[in-house]
C-alpha cells in the first residue's frame, strides 16, 4: 500500500555499478497517474501496484478483475554486434565470466525471472551449457556469474565476445486506489488497467490491454578455450 503521493540461480557474484542507465520506475508512473485521478475523484488516501493492497485482500474487486502480474521473455542476443577477442594465457585454471550490463532498466514491486542458457552466444553443436534463472527487475547493476575451469596444462585462450541484448516485459491486470471522501454515487475503491500507464517517450507502450517495455542491454561472455580445444564440462564449475 502506498501512501498518497510516496515513493538461485547460481550467482556468485553482483557488483552494484552507477552508469548511464535508463531506468523507468514504474511506481513512480503510477504515482503520476493517481495524481491526475485525484484532481478529478478528490482527495486518494492509498493505493497499490500489487495484489497486497487491500482492494484485494479484503476482496473488493469483482469477478474476473486480477492483480497486475508481469513476465520477460528470455534475453536475446543481437548477433550483428558480436565481437570477439583472443587472449593467450599461461593458467593451471581459468575463470569463464558471464555478464550483463542493463542500459534500458525497469524499477517495479515485481519480479521479472527468466531462464537463460549459458553460454548466450554459442554454436548449434555446443555441449557444454547450463540454464540459470536471472530476475531483471530492478537491475541498475552489473550481474556477473563466475565459473572456474581447472586444466592441467600450461597454454589457455579466454576467448571474451559480447553482444547487445534485449528481453521484451510484460504486465497485465490491475492496480487499485482508495478516495476519502468520493462525490456522488462513485466507490471509495476504483482499479486501473496497467496499460493506463503508458507512456510512449519512456519505452512504456500498451497492446490490448498489456503493456510492454523492452530491457536492453551488454551481454559480455569470457570462456576458456585449450590449446587442444577441450575444455572440462562447465556443470562442475557452475556451483
Amino acid at each position: 500500500m502506498h501512501p498518497k503521493v510516496a515513493v538461485g540461480f547460481l550467482l556468485l557474484l553482483a557488483s552494484s555499478r552507477e552508469g548511464a542507465c535508463t531506468m523507468v520506475n514504474l511506481t513512480e508512473e503510477a504515482n503520476i497517474y493517481i495524481k491526475k485521478m485525484e484532481r478529478r475523484l478528490g482527495e486518494i488516501d492509498n493505493w497499490g501496484l500489487t495484489e497486497n493492497y487491500t482492494y484485494w485482500t479484503r476482496r473488493h474487486f469483482t469477478d474476473g478483475e486480477r492483480p497486475v502480474v508481469a513476465a520477460v521473455m528470455k534475453p536475446e542476443c543481437r548477433l550483428k554486434e558480436e565481437q570477439e577477442i583472443v587472449q593467450s594465457v599461461e593458467l593451471n585454471d581459468c575463470n569463464e565470466i558471464f555478464t550483463w550490463n542493463i542500459s534500458h532498466g525497469i524499477k517495479s514491486p515485481f519480479q521479472l525471472l527468466v531462464n537463460v542458457t549459458l553460454p548466450m552466444i554459442r554454436n548449434g553443436h555446443a555441449k557444454h551449457t547450463k540454464v540459470v534463472e536471472l530476475d531483471l527487475s530492478n537491475l541498475t547493476i552489473q550481474k556477473e556469474i563466475k565459473n572456474r575451469v581447472k586444466h592441467t596444462g600450461n597454454l589457455t585462450q579466454k576467448v571474451t565476445m559480447s553482444c547487445g541484448f534485449e528481453a521484451k516485459t510484460r504486465f497485465w491486470g490491475y492496480f487499485a486506489f482508495h478516495v476519502k471522501r468520493p462525490r456522488g454515487d462513485t466507490p471509495n475503491y476504483n482499479r486501473v488497467n496497467i496499460a493506463a500507464l503508458e507512456n510512449k517517450a519512456k519505452g512504456l507502450h500498451k497492446s490490448s490491454g498489456v503493456l510492454t517495455y523492452t530491457i536492453k542491454g551488454q551481454y559480455t561472455q569470457t570462456l576458456c578455450r585449450y590449446q587442444n580445444n577441450k575444455r572440462s564440462k562447465r556443470s562442475a564449475g557452475l556451483q
